[in-house]
């Protein structure tokens, strides 16, 4: 396997094993581990015992052209996350439309956080809402979900089948993991309530991704040097290990 090197840091470059969704930061033994349970305390997602349905595999398959026959839009034409807005705006005042409201109001949250992709537009997403029963989400686990998309994103990317340089998914998570272990080594005492990300603030976020930052670099994330501030890799369930 020929590992993901999206940013250098001090000590060397750091690599994504797909595999076990760690990433090795570059300096002996401080490595990240992309997990359930990491993204559980992150974002507070159900991780119940039950698989949640996944994406299909192109996005171009009969649940988009069901999906697009529901929403009444054109067989030939793309829908796009501006199309759910306005759709969800006219159907929560329908009472009898419930539960495609809450379809679309779910798909946009996909499309958005949980599974964000590279088009502003439905594809894969349209799969996972076919026969769903929505009472059922609490008990489904989409912290899990949210770690296999990442491993897919980042073996397509390996691969070189990405459109553009970065990875999609929810890359935010493991940047928002790695950002924790900054705040962890530069507090005494840190929050550690969760979900974390309820505890974040966004400002104080922004200033410790400028204070870590050692290069700057083009459109190309690998161009882009953090590393700057001193990570605590701690040994929990979290995100961390030593």
């Amino acid at each position: 396997m020929s590992p993901v090197k999206p940013v250098g840091g001090n000590a060397g470059k750091v690599t994504l094993d797909e595999d076990t969704m760690t990433l090795d930061m570059g300096e002996a033994n401080n490595k990240l581990c992309i997990t359930s349970d990491g993204i559980q305390q992150l974002f507070g997602f159900p991780r119940g015992g039950r698989s949640a349905p996944r994406p299909s595999e192109d996005g171009y398959d009969n649940a988009l052209m069901k999906l697009r026959s529901e929403l009444e839009i054109s067989r030939d034409k793309d829908i796009k996350t501006k199309d759910l807005r306005n759709k969800l705006k006219v159907l929560v005042k329908d009472p009898s439309k419930d539960d495609l409201a809450l379809k679309v109001f779910f798909m946009i949250v996909f499309m958005k956080v949980v599974l964000p992709g590279s088009a502003p537009r439905v594809s894969r997403e349209a799969a996972m809402f076919e026969g769903l029963v929505f009472e059922d989400m609490a008990n489904m686990d989409y912290c899990q979900l949210m770690v296999d998309e990442l491993r897919r994103a980042v073996a397509k990317y390996q691969n070189g089948d990405t459109i553009g340089k970065a990875i999609t998914g929810c890359a935010i998570g493991p940047i928002l993991m790695y950002l924790d272990c900054l705040i962890r080594g530069k507090i005494a005492d840190p929050d550690m309530r969760v979900p974390h990300i309820y505890f974040m603030d966004p400002a104080k976020l922004s200033d410790l991704v400028d204070a870590d930052l050692i290069k700057k670099g083009n459109a190309d994330p690998k161009t882009w040097v953090f590393g700057k501030l001193p990570v605590w890799f701690f040994s929990t369930v979290f995100s961390c290990v030593v």
